[in-house]
């Protein structure tokens, strides 16, 4: 369930994304075609930065493991949490008389 929620919204944003550069050089074309010219050189050298840069950190493969087994016992922790948040506390000494048992009501001192 959670991978296909993730895959919707990743590709939701690539298409955002995309459809923001596209349109981006298309009014840039239109308004001052020079500077998008040069825009358009320094594309690649910031795509080959980008692909190096995750090439780089997809080999920190451990790294995510151990996020991802933090991560769990995080939510663990969370769910503990919200289950001893349910239970319900009785008071030791209560201050209303008819909630005592009868026979430690004989057993209480007159005040």
């Amino acid at each position: 369930m959670y991978a296909s929620l993730c895959l919707c919204v990743q590709v939701g944003n690539y298409i955002h994304y995309m459809s923001m550069f596209v349109t981006g050089f298309a009014v840039g074309f239109s308004a001052e075609w020079r500077l998008a010219l040069v825009t358009l050189a320094v594309v690649p050298a910031i795509a080959i930065t980008g692909s190096f840069h995750a090439a780089l950190f997809t080999g920190h493969s451990k790294s995510q493991q151990e996020y991802w087994e933090a991560g769990s016992i995080a939510e663990q922790v969370c769910v503990f949490f919200l289950l001893l948040s349910r239970v319900l506390v009785a008071p030791v000494f209560p201050s209303d008389p008819r909630t005592l048992h009868p026979e430690i009501l004989t057993k209480l001192p007159l005040l």
